[in-house]
């Protein structure tokens, strides 16, 4: 599905570039490369040139992009060389249909965050020759902050990536350079999308939110539906059946077990809106993947 819009995501992909001055490329379902690889750091452009090193590049590459599949959320990570990357999954109506790759930079030595480290290894290690130690040295050097930041901004560029995807908007000809859409890391609507990936246990309400980034709820439910181009409650539960698919493929509970930790109080409407979304009721839905080990929808 990407592939065909291999122009316009390389025309958003150095948008992203011209911002944030970190290297990007964005991936398939399957990892494979569908934009060319956009400002990578000459430590990186070294290491990948090594063979051994460059498997265990693409290794991180596949656990972070795993990790960001699963949740459908940003996936923050330090890779086995020590440098920050961010896996930013695609979400296509439910499907994971590819991922943005983005960073390698260093983590300011003031940061406390910790950050997962995909791969335990000795940096010291890998600093084989000159060149590749002074291009360690010239790596840019980022707090946890500014990382999220980036890493939020990223998210909403992939919602504004699959809204013109499913709308059909794209063509070559009408691409412009206005991403009005993808800019929402210092939006009041970007604390209501970091409430609702944070609280999707909870029954989340719509007047709470809207208090929360000091708006009236009419006036918030205008802002969300033109920012992120979905209504307030479709949002809400498309990040609740995403949730869903994962509990019920790698957990054992009973579906009114799931329905209840994602803020449900009533199986039956949590089977309702599953079915909305999925086409299937949770319990064939987690029936077909037990089986088969594999789901289409």
């Amino acid at each position: 599905m990407l592939h065909n819009f291999k122009d316009e995501l390389e025309k958003i992909q150095k948008e992203i570039v011209d911002v944030t001055n970190l290297a990007i490329v964005i991936v398939d379902s399957k990892g494979n490369y569908v934009t060319s690889k956009d400002n990578y750091s000459d430590f990186c452009s070294i290491f990948r040139k090594d063979k051994i090193l460059s498997k265990l590049c693409e290794k991180c590459d596949k656990r972070a992009l795993k990790k960001s599949k699963i949740t459908s959320e940003p996936y923050i990570y330090k890779c086995h060389s020590g440098l920050i990357d961010i896996a930013v999954p695609l979400i296509y109506s439910g499907d994971y249909i590819g991922s943005i790759l983005i960073g390698q930079v260093l983590l300011d030595k003031d940061s406390t965050f910790e950050i997962d480290s995909i791969i335990d290894k000795n940096l010291e290690k890998d600093l084989r020759s000159l060149a590749m130690r002074d291009a360690y040295r010239k790596l840019s050097k980022y707090n946890y902050s500014k990382i999220n930041s980036i890493a939020n901004l990223v998210y909403y560029s992939g919602i504004y990536i699959v809204k013109n995807i499913k709308d059909k908007k794209w063509h070559s000809h009408s691409m412009k350079n206005n991403l009005r859409n993808i800019e929402l890391s210092e939006s009041p609507i970007g604390l209501a999308i970091t409430f609702i990936k944070n609280n999707l246990d909870k029954n989340i309400k719509l007047e709470e939110v809207a208090f929360l980034c000091s708006m009236s709820v009419s006036h918030f439910s205008k802002i969300f539906k033109s920012e992120v181009g979905k209504t307030f409650k479709d949002y809400l539960n498309a990040k609740r059946i995403e949730k869903a698919k994962y509990l019920l493929r790698e957990s054992n509970n009973p579906v009114s077990t799931i329905a209840y930790s994602l803020g449900f109080e009533d199986t039956s409407y949590f089977t309702k809106i599953f079915k909305k979304y999925v086409t299937i009721t949770p319990s064939k839905y987690k029936e077909l993947f037990k089986k088969n080990n594999i789901i289409t929808y």
